[in-house]
């Protein structure tokens, strides 16, 4: 088995989604193999109808018999466009259904690469869903349908006579030739022009994301320089290997005028000759058009087929790196009780260790503050606490269960989530407070008032229904926060996790969030937040002091704040007052 066919054959064993989709688009892409052999049948009219005109219509004067030819070839070149008309559609169905099997996947699959650590989400694999789709419902399919009939019509020259059929041979075969040269001297090439693109936009985007902190500090020209840097480097080499596939293709068309006038040369030749008849001149030429035309079009659209090879590999790597999870038992709904024991976790393979062997517990009920110095490893915590994130060691586990074993969609509405920078989503008030279902008005607005944001909405141009933008950019960084304190609390989570919920508050904001977390103890939900604010810490119960990773010390509030203020008067620079 050659390397090619082994990795067709790990596609077909790991990738589930995309053989139901090849065993469900199977039907119309045979059907366009069916449309096809009738359109290249079709497709000789054109000679028959030229032999005809100068075999039979000359030599006889006969305006009947053209008339009825004429007739004939009309119908028949309609019958042709229908049936490519009826090609194009099926192919557009095959991209509809291809769209519709794996967008969602691929999504899901987008969505969980955003959350590998160290890796920025991007939309690049749904673009490069969006390339596949485009291709296959292109003209470069239809083509490689047709290149089989390639050797029919030949052997139709041969028939007219075989130096005819000879020649058409040779004339495949040096196309061929040029074909299989054109993929080996641009795929490399446009490989490297694609990779260099890539990071080019990866570049873009993260550069865009921070276009307020460029254009404060000055930083436009400079990120531009780098940016033109990297995009004259990805242009460099997209133009080298478009010069190549460009050479390729103008050469592809140069032969098969040249071959197409040469044909017609030499059947003239045979009909002085009498070895064929007048009609065979322009019918050569015409068979060896139609016999031509798809590797002349396959070699145009090479560069497409490069780069649609190229997407569906990404797309294959995506798909089986970030699998569907299986289906599991549905758990019932959690307590709040986490645990986590001896959680370790690193970044960059290992290189960089964020947590190490951190253990403690929270009941149902409790309040717990992570406090400690910058790059202890606070928000890291948080995002494995909830599952973002999974650890490298040990387990965290919600009402005894392994939080990795949770259904995250049956989880999802008993976890409160509130990250370090919100993450709201483009759309209205209501729908990022429930969280973009189909919830009842009731529910939202007993959140937001349970959050003690109902007043604060109700003062926005259109209340509930206000459209906030994309990341929430219509709203201040203080609204950001507590509608998204908002969408934590909805649905009366078990658990709550909140990377510094008072870092944009004001006073009032202050006072709502020490008024639900009490609400919350009292309904029975375990709290965990990063804070460094002192004036939040009259409604938590323990605090966990995190130091390079590290348990530093985890106990009771006043336990903990006792020792944090004895290690004060003796020097050691610890604080839970001061941003970190």
């Amino acid at each position: 088995m050659t390397h090619k066919q082994s990795w067709i054959a790990a596609i077909w064993e790991s990738c589930p989604e995309i053989t139901d989709t090849a065993r469900a688009c199977r039907r119309p892409i045979l059907a366009v193999g069916f449309f096809s052999i009738f359109v290249n049948v079709l497709y000789l009219i054109s000679p028959i109808y030229m032999m005809q005109i100068y075999n039979r219509v000359l030599s006889s004067a006969n305006v009947d018999t053209l008339v009825l030819l004429t007739v004939i070839l009309i119908v028949t070149l309609a019958v042709i466009a229908l049936l490519d008309y009826v090609r194009s559609m099926l192919l557009v169905w095959v991209g509809r259904r291809i769209d519709v099997s794996l967008g969602a996947r691929t999504f899901d699959a987008q969505v969980k690469a955003g959350c590998v650590p160290g890796r920025k989400a991007s939309g690049q694999t749904l673009r490069d869903l969006d390339s596949i789709r485009q291709f296959l419902t292109g003209a470069g399919v239809q083509a490689a349908f047709d290149a089989p009939w390639v050797p029919i019509y030949i052997l139709f020259l041969f028939i007219l006579h075989p130096a005819l059929g000879t020649m058409a041979a040779v004339c495949a075969g040096l196309l061929l030739l040029v074909a299989n040269l054109n993929n080996l001297v641009t795929r490399p090439p446009l490989k490297a022009a694609n990779e260099s693109m890539l990071k080019n936009y990866a570049f873009t985007e993260a550069s865009l994301r921070n276009a307020e902190a460029m254009t404060a500090m000055g930083m436009v020209p400079a990120v531009m320089r780098k940016w033109a840097t990297s995009r004259d480097k990805a242009l460099l080499e997209q133009a080298d290997a478009s010069r190549s596939a460009s050479s390729f293709a103008a050469l592809t068309k140069f032969l098969r005028i040249l071959m197409q006038s040469l044909i017609l040369g030499l059947a003239a030749y045979l009909v002085i000759h009498q070895s064929a008849s007048a009609g065979a001149v322009f019918a050569s030429s015409l068979l060896l058009g139609r016999a031509l035309a798809p590797v002349e079009h396959l070699v145009g659209v090479w560069k497409q087929v490069v780069d649609v090879q190229a997407a569906f590999r990404r797309l294959v790597t995506e798909y089986r790196t970030y699998p569907t999870p299986a289906q599991s038992m549905p758990l019932p709904r959690p307590q709040g009780r986490l645990t986590v024991d001896r959680v370790s976790f690193t970044m960059n393979r290992g290189a960089n260790v964020i947590l190490r062997n951190v253990s403690f517990g929270v009941e149902a009920g409790e309040v717990v503050a992570v406090v400690g110095p910058s790059a202890a490893g606070k928000s890291s915590l948080m995002r494995l606490l909830v599952g973002v994130w999974r650890p490298d060691g040990g387990v965290v586990r919600l009402d005894g269960s392994d939080m990795a074993l949770w259904n995250k969609e049956n989880l999802g509405p008993h976890i409160g989530y509130l990250p370090q920078d919100i993450e709201l989503f483009a759309g209205t008030v209501q729908e990022n407070i429930a969280r973009f279902s189909n919830a009842d008005p009731e529910a939202i607005v007993s959140a937001a008032k349970l959050a003690g944001a109902h007043e604060l909405i109700l003062g926005l141009p259109k209340g509930y229904d206000t459209e906030i933008g994309d990341g929430g950019v219509f709203l201040s960084a203080g609204q950001r926060q507590r509608i998204g304190l908002v969408r934590a609390v909805f649905g009366n989570p078990s658990l709550v996790v909140l990377d510094e919920p008072n870092s944009n508050l004001d006073s009032d904001g202050e006072v709502a969030l020490r008024l639900l977390l009490q609400r919350l103890k009292q309904d029975g939900a375990s709290v965990v937040m990063v804070s460094h604010r002192a004036s939040i810490l009259d409604a938590v119960d323990k605090m966990l002091v995190l130091r390079e990773g590290q348990v530093d010390h985890y106990g009771s509030k006043n336990e903990v704040l006792a020792l944090l203020n004895q290690r004060a008067a003796g020097a050691r620079p610890v604080s839970v007052v001061h941003a970190p």
